[in-house]
């Protein structure tokens, strides 16, 4: 088999997927990384999963890791702009003779399998390889769909699982209610594993509980589990501080199917957040974004789609900024 020689040939090879024809499972994952040696095993992560809000959280992580010293890998999907975004180490992108040498390297191992790994399953091979080679301290780990069984859920126990809001996404795949679909994507969190859970409902949105999750916790029950982190929600509220009101702007955009995931990196990229999503013909999101970033949005949002997509104001409301 000819190795790839350029950038080009290298992106349309990673261009492929065939996860609609492939049975669910981490099997080839664990094969393919196998024969690779087994990567993911001389890394430490932070694994994310959600619907909404992940990849964001996943680039604030990994600049906070990298501000605090650590040399830091950051995996996201679908990218933006162009391939090499999807991994970068200490914010830059990966190299084209990386990516290059390290396709090449990944493409061998899965020719060599009896089922052809999927694309995504291949690229996340390729990140661990780079995150390896570039001697990272910690990776910020975004899942690609779900989580339980995503390919990046090979890794060992994270240092930290994070999981943030859960909505009706992928119904045909992850389930048809909030309950299934959050089964799903709480199946990033492993034994002994600390656990981050964003609040989802009931006006636990602006609270944060964090709790070490040691197996069998869940089987303590409502009471149990009250009595067990009583101390530790009440030292998590003390310790959170206070907030700053901030004026945000709320926006909402019609966009193609196909355009969704970048628009959603798009509003993450000017510190929006995705509110919600409506489904039809096309797809109606819901953003908010800080006041001060709105204009910015609206002019990168009409590069990206050329002038097709414009952001159609709803208002502006006070909400809570970051912590101090």
């Amino acid at each position: 088999m000819k190795e790839l020689q350029t950038i080009e040939e290298t992106l349309k090879y990673l261009q492929f997927d065939n996860w609609e024809q492939s049975a669910p499972g981490l099997a080839r994952s664990r094969e393919l990384l196998g024969l690779l040696g087994n990567p993911e095993q001389k890394l430490k992560f932070v694994h994310i999963a959600g619907t909404n809000g992940k990849g964001s959280t996943a680039a604030m992580l990994a600049s906070v890791l990298q501000r605090a010293g650590y040399r830091t890998g950051l995996y996201t999907s679908p990218h933006l702009l162009r391939f090499h975004e999807r991994m970068r180490v200490n914010g830059e992108e990966i190299d084209d003779n990386s990516l290059i040498s390290l396709t090449n390297t990944v493409r061998n191992a899965a020719e060599s399998m009896s089922e052809m790994p999927t694309g995504f399953e291949i690229m996340t091979a390729i990140a661990f390889l780079y995150f390896v080679q570039e001697q990272c301290d910690i990776v910020a780990l975004e899942v690609g769909l779900g989580g339980r069984m995503d390919s990046t859920n090979v890794i060992p126990a994270p240092e930290v699982c994070v999981v943030t809001n859960i909505g009706l996404e992928h119904t045909a795949i992850l389930g048809d209610t909030l309950e299934k679909i959050a089964t799903e994507k709480c199946g990033i969190i492993k034994h002994g594993a600390h656990a981050v859970l964003f609040g989802q409902s009931e006006g636990v949105e602006n609270v944060v509980c964090v709790v070490t999750r040691y197996f069998g916790g869940v089987l303590l029950g409502a009471g149990g589990l009250t009595r067990a982190y009583a101390k530790s929600a009440k030292d998590a509220l003390d310790a959170a501080g206070k907030a700053r009101m901030r004026l945000w702007s709320a926006v909402t955009v019609d966009c193609p199917y196909p355009m969704l995931e970048r628009l959603k990196l798009l509003a993450a990229a000017h510190g929006g957040t995705v509110e919600g999503t409506d489904f039809g013909a096309a797809v109606s999101i819901r953003i908010l974004l800080p006041q001060e970033n709105a204009a910015g949005f609206d002019a990168a949002l009409t590069e990206l789609s050329a002038g097709t997509m414009t952001a159609r104001c709803e208002g502006e409301r006070f909400l809570p900024g970051p912590r101090e």
